[in-house]
């Protein structure tokens, strides 16, 4: 039986080892396969927001996979709120588990202990591929620089360790099926007689009576660990993975050909298989989409990255019940669903486009320009068919099957962590394409309890905070931001300052409709005290030796409306002009998420700081200063994106094209135009009071042209995308504005356009 543990004979034939060091090296490796099993139930249940509860199994022992474990529960905690603190705590947890994953290691390499059907110590060389793996991340985060140097080094090591461990499955899968399939998945026989067990893997017979009676209570120990770990969070033990042993041969083939690894189903050899498709997985999509000037230089130390052989170990790990199988599924959520909401380029709205322009107030464009994509295409649609080929050989060959099959994944995920609050909040998150109300309710449900990671609360309030902000309930969103600061040690400024500009458009709202004037005049107050205290609450903290970009915006902003306020001595919030909660919303895919009564809303709101007789300015009197031109430059962005969102294409083409673009650069006229009608080269007007509205109104005006004229004005758009990127500024909304282009351009390339 013991076969089913993937437990082999440590010696060849003629190797003398005394009956009690055998005894004691099989007892060691049964002993560690019950620690992977718990420490994979800890995993689990942090997974599933019981954090507790695995602390408490990890009290139990001090062994590698208890070591590794605390430390991806650090690791999971540290990356989700970028605390300092919990950053340390991971690197120094992962650190100790590095340590002892090389010496079990090196021990099982000497003993030539097998626990896998990989050669003796893979088990742990994966463990220490994964300490690596996770403390160069944790290291890349801290504000050291040293730390990132040594992160680099830990990098490297993990990279190495993966690629050698992913050409041994390769080796294994291509091997016929044999008499390995007996070692699928246990179903654990605690006799000692069971034909299971390898003839001289333990001499029954030459067993004294107190070495019978330690056996058997550590083959029922593992028995009972692994069914827990099975059933505990939601899964039936009864499954075809945990009973395959019990049916016949050409059954087992049947179901076990089905998996891409084989014959490779001990439980050991899953953990494995899954954790090397994860982790090499998720280490070639990174280095597959980094910048290409750093890709170029790792890939001269030895890093190379595949996106599609990334992606296709992702989805093999994410078919795992484990915690290699959340981690592929999160990071598959985050490649295709995250990204997408900075993509404003959608194939099927540009060829329904195409030709029909004139037409940009039908219903059929206002469907287009007011739903946001649900998945990235940053893969080309001829890689999909390796990329997303199923278990049964169907390859999946569009994006929408990939959407089908993400939201079959994350459904099977909240099934199985039916407490967990970070799958609650995927599922908010994609459920928020398309009905933003929903994904609030989704959010908003309770019934699994009080959120046990703080960090995870954090994330679902301020998701969530954004969500109602884009249903202009301020209110309740400028409480929830206040409320934030006391789940973060991050950003308190920049939730202070979100607080205060909810609250000017509370303001600004009874003051247009004429409301009742002592809301107004409340408002006005709580916005004055949010936006003057934001300020101060701005930390030391950096996040990878840089100031937070919203930090530095908050502060460029609030400075600048002291100043208007002290030179015209008026309120400072009447020298605010452009709407500032929108302005952060658009950093946010607001816009494209915004239902149509919100946005005709945000038209008025934009208006109300716009200079009398300007176009889309509020026809209301209003206390407010001048509007300058600078000003004005990101009101008429802002509101063209609108105009774009409600269907009125052209006509948000047009503000744009007149009242925006040519106070941010103008053509060099000697260079001419492109056979596309595109300046071939443009001098950059740079001193804007915004300086993310320069390079953001040229990336919009290339996004109007994809919904104008669809494929047959892909080359104008892919020009206008250069000439954003062009722009070469460093400000402190950058990187941002550089990620929605790369977006853009990198969905034109999956389009081969």
């Amino acid at each position: 039986m013991l076969k089913a543990l993937g437990l082999r004979s440590a010696s060849s034939p003629g190797e003398a080892v005394s009956n009690s060091d055998a005894f004691k090296q099989k007892l060691r490796v049964l002993e560690d396969a019950i620690s992977l099993e718990l420490g994979l139930k800890a995993m689990d249940l942090v997974m599933d927001d019981r954090s507790n509860d695995a602390e408490q199994i990890l009290k139990q022992g001090n062994s590698t996979y208890y070591k590794l474990a605390r430390g991806v529960i650090h690791f999971i905690q540290a990356t989700l709120g970028f605390e300092p603190e919990a950053i340390k705590r991971a690197v120094d947890s992962l650190h100790e588990a590095e340590q002892a994953s090389s010496k079990d290691r090196q021990r099982a390499q000497k003993l030539n202990s097998k626990s896998s059907s990989f050669p003796p110590g893979a088990e742990y060389a994966l463990t220490l591929a994964e300490a690596n793996l996770m403390g160069a991340i944790a290291m890349f985060l801290s504000e050291s620089v040293l730390d990132a140097a040594k992160a680099f080094l830990r990098l490297r090591k993990a990279y190495q360790i993966l690629d050698e461990l992913n050409n041994q499955i390769k080796g294994h899968s291509t091997q016929p099926h044999s008499s390995l399939l007996a070692t699928a998945l246990s179903h654990v026989s605690t006799k000692l007689e069971s034909t299971h067990i390898t003839p001289n893997l333990v001499d029954n017979e030459s067993l004294s009576t107190e070495q019978k009676t330690v056996w058997s209570s550590k083959l029922k120990e593992f028995e009972r660990v692994r069914k827990e770990r099975l059933s505990t969070i939601g899964r039936s033990v009864n499954q075809s993975s945990v009973t395959l042993i019990g049916k016949d041969e050409n059954e087992r083939r049947e179901q076990v050909g089905s998996n891409e690894e084989g014959d490779i189903f001990t439980a050991t050899d899953e953990y494995i298989v899954s954790g090397v498709n994860c982790m090499f997985g998720l280490l070639q999509l990174i280095l597959s989409i980094i910048p290409p000037t750093l890709g170029k230089v790792m890939s001269l130390v030895g890093f190379r990255g595949n996106r599609e052989d990334g992606l296709r170990m992702l989805w093999k790990a994410s078919e795992y019940s484990n915690i290699h199988g959340a981690i592929a599924l999160l990071a598959l959520l985050q490649f295709y669903d995250g990204p997408t909401q900075f993509v404003d380029i959608q194939k099927s709205s540009g060829e329904e486009s195409a030709g029909n322009s004139s037409a940009n107030s039908s219903s059929s464009d206002n469907a287009t320009a007011n739903t946001s994509p649900t998945l990235s295409a940053s893969v080309s649609t001829s890689a999909l068919s390796e990329l997303t080929t199923t278990s049964n050989g169907l390859a999946e060959e569009d994006l929408a099957k990939i959407k089908v099959r993400l939201e079959s994944a994350l459904t099977k995920a909240r099934k199985f962590y039916a407490r967990g609050a970070l799958w609650q909040l995927q599922e908010g998150r994609m459920v928020a394409h398309t009905d933003l109300v929903k994904a609030v309710a989704i959010m908003d449900d309770t019934s699994s309890g009080p959120i046990q990671m703080v960090q995870v609360e954090g994330l679902m309030l301020f998701d969530k905070t954004l969500m109602t902000c884009i249903l202009h309930e301020y209110e309740r969103s400028a409480e929830a931001f206040i409320r934030l600061i006391d789940l973060n040690t991050w950003s308190h400024a920049f939730y202070m300052y979100l607080a205060g500009a909810c609250y000017v458009e509370l303001y600004r709202d009874f003051v247009l409709n004429k409301k009742d004037a002592t809301k107004a005049a409340h408002y006005k107050k709580r916005a004055k005290e949010c936006i003057e205290k934001a300020p101060s609450m701005l930390g030391k903290r950096k996040f990878m030796a840089k100031a937070m970009p919203f930090d530095v915006f908050v502060l460029r902003k609030v400075n600048h409306w002291k100043a208007v306020s002290t030179a015209k001595n008026i309120d400072i919030i009447d020298a605010i002009t452009t709407s500032p909660i929108h302005e952060v919303l658009y950093f946010y895919n607001g816009y494209n998420r915004m239902p149509n009564s919100q946005l005709e809303q945000t038209l008025q709101t934009l208006g109300y700081s716009g200079n009398p007789g300007t176009p889309y300015a509020a026809e209301a009197e209003r206390n407010i200063v001048e509007e300058t031109e600078s000003d004005s430059l990101s009101r008429f962005l802002l509101t063209s994106v609108t105009l774009r969102a409600l269907g009125r294409v052209k006509e948000g083409a047009d503000l744009l094209t007149t009242h925006v673009i040519p106070f941010v650069c103008a053509p060099v006229s000697n260079r001419g135009l492109s056979s596309h009608g595109v300046p071939n080269k443009v001098q950059y007007h740079k001193h804007l009071s915004e300086p993310w509205s320069g390079p953001s109104a040229i990336y919009e005006r290339a996004i109007f042209e994809w919904q104008l004229h669809g494929v047959p004005g892909a080359g104008a758009t892919r020009e206008y995308l250069e000439l954003a990127a062009n722009w070469d500024e460093d400000y402190e909304l950058s990187t941002r504005v550089a990620f929605k282009i790369k977006s853009a351009k990198d969905r034109l390339d999956s389009y081969n356009l």
